[in-house]
């Protein structure tokens, strides 16, 4: 029997832009389970409801002229909004020093009751323009150091509650979006001009086999637009 081969590809489940490819993806059912243990001990029926299912998908960014703020559109720019059938609920991205950026978008879809419209969060103009490759300056510090690696994470807060029958009812993103960001710098900071920025939290390493590093982390919220 001649080999049946493998397409290899990996889907874009969230409708992202031509710059954007697909390196990974997967999606799974999800269902609640409840089984029902009979006084002996042994089962005696279980109940199945709240079918949907999750999807993950990771891309690299590609643009000759990098401006990966503008080239998200929509997906950041009304962030939680429904992108093609699915609720994206995180989406990560994550600047590497020299590299293309990586972005990482979670999200799910109900078999009842699916959703269509939901509140959606502006979460545009916090990666600054003309980033993409390599490590934006995502918040401004002081001291005589260079950031090597950066990630930043979008949540929307997106709750969903089921109906009499266990089955979907309605969901809904909660404001505020939490935007965290964390930074891993070469070299040591010495304090941060804030901007929008809530919670930082500066560290310093020193080590008499390397380099003095440091790092920072943060976030801030966005409200529903």
């Amino acid at each position: 029997m001649a080999e049946a081969a493998p397409t290899i590809t990996a889907q874009n489940y969230f409708g992202a832009g031509a710059n954007f490819h697909a390196q990974n993806s997967s999606t799974e059912e999800t269902k609640i389970f409840v089984p029902v243990i009979g006084a002996d001990g042994d089962y005696a029926c279980s109940n199945e409801f709240n079918d949907g299912d999750s999807y993950m998908s990771e891309y690299k960014y590609c643009n000759a002229t990098p401006d990966i703020d503008s080239d998200l559109s929509t997906l950041i720019s009304q962030f939680g909004e429904v992108a093609d059938s699915k609720c994206p609920t995180e989406m990560r991205i994550h600047f590497e020093a020299g590299e293309a950026a990586t972005v990482t978008i979670d999200g799910h879809q109900h078999d009842i009751n699916p959703h269509t419209a939901l509140d959606k969060f502006d979460c545009s103009g916090i990666i600054p323009a003309s980033s993409g490759v390599g490590v934006p300056t995502l918040i401004t510090v002081a001291g005589t150091a260079s950031p090597v690696s950066a990630d930043l994470a979008i949540n929307a807060n997106h709750v969903d509650k089921i109906g009499a029958d266990g089955e979907h009812f309605h969901g809904q993103n909660i404001g505020p979006c939490r935007v965290s960001l964390s930074v891993q710098y070469e070299g040591q900071i010495s304090g941060a001009t804030a901007g929008n920025w809530l919670n930082i939290v500066i560290a310093k390493s020193d080590d008499n086999q390397d380099t003095p590093t440091s790092s920072l982390t943060a976030e801030q919220f966005v409200d529903r637009s």
